[in-house]
């Protein structure tokens, strides 16, 4: 099949992506005292965690993971039928373990929330709804695309979007919010401009696309990417780099496309302005 006639759905690729990369997320995030343990969809199946779960939990976590699965090939091609699918497996695992979640008081408080797995699920089911509203287009149009300031931007703002989103359930279920916003009153204002930023950006992306160009976009990107660079200024002066580049496999691969993400929509007006 040559290139030039194979039509995909960008958006649809994308929710695809995200729903086969679930289950093998955190779906239970355990904390306690900084301690922090993450039971995928495929460790909860095999009864694999840090705290005691049903047998109804976990036959539930094996066919959640299995429809996601299943849901994620079909939404390549066919976002109508890998939506609801992947719908009924986020349900069906929600119904079945929502009373293990919570905060259980004790001598040690602990706490079970929904991992980042869980939340990878939902940002998929929200960009299949976006792919019912999109058609599909030739591989070699959205190569040309990416190429242009327009097709750049969208890309970025997605992009960036998406993951900044799933870094901060990420530090919600793992209990280390504070990581996320902000510890002490410097970068909690650094951390706070960036997040601002990028969901003034988004919801201006989402609502008044044409704004997106112009120049409160333009505005808005300066302030959000200069939100970054003083971020990464602040860890590297204080000698906390770890805290900009992630503590972990899973919070470095979030930073990096959130970076990223951004770094494609400064790029874009750049083109923009040339």
């Amino acid at each position: 099949m040559r290139l030039q006639t194979v039509r995909i759905n960008p958006l649809g690729i994308a929710s695809a992506v995200l729903l086969l990369s679930a289950p093998f997320g955190a779906w239970m995030t355990l904390s306690a005292f900084g301690f922090v343990s993450e039971s995928s969809l495929w460790e909860i199946a095999n009864s694999q965690t840090s705290f005691p779960i049903g047998t109804n939990v976990a036959s539930t976590s094996l066919y959640s993971a299995l429809i996601l699965i299943v849901a994620g090939l079909i939404s390549i091609r066919r976002a109508k039928i890998g939506l609801p699918l992947a719908t009924t497996a986020v349900l069906f695992f929600g119904l079945e373990s929502y009373s293990t979640f919570g905060t259980f008081p004790g001598p040690i408080p602990v706490s079970i929330l929904p991992g980042t797995g869980f939340a990878l699920a939902l940002c998929g089911i929200a960009l299949g709804l976006a792919a019912l509203r999109t058609g599909e287009m030739p591989v070699m149009r959205l190569l040309f695309l990416l190429r242009t300031h327009k097709g750049l931007g969208e890309a970025g703002i997605l992009l960036a979007s998406v993951f900044l989103a799933a870094d901060g359930w990420s530090h919600w279920s793992s209990g280390q919010l504070s990581g996320f916003l902000g510890v002490n009153l410097l970068e909690g204002v650094i951390h706070r401009i960036f997040l601002l930023g990028v969901g003034f950006l988004l919801m201006m992306f989402l609502v008044q696309r044409s704004m997106f160009f112009e120049r409160t976009g333009d505005v808005l990107t300066l302030g959000t990417f200069s939100a970054l660079i003083l971020d990464a200024v602040y860890h590297f002066s204080t000698g906390t780099v770890v805290g900009f580049v992630g503590h972990d496999g899973a919070e470095i691969l979030f930073h990096a496309l959130t970076y990223y993400g951004l770094a494609l929509l400064a790029t874009a007006r750049l083109l923009l302005k040339s």
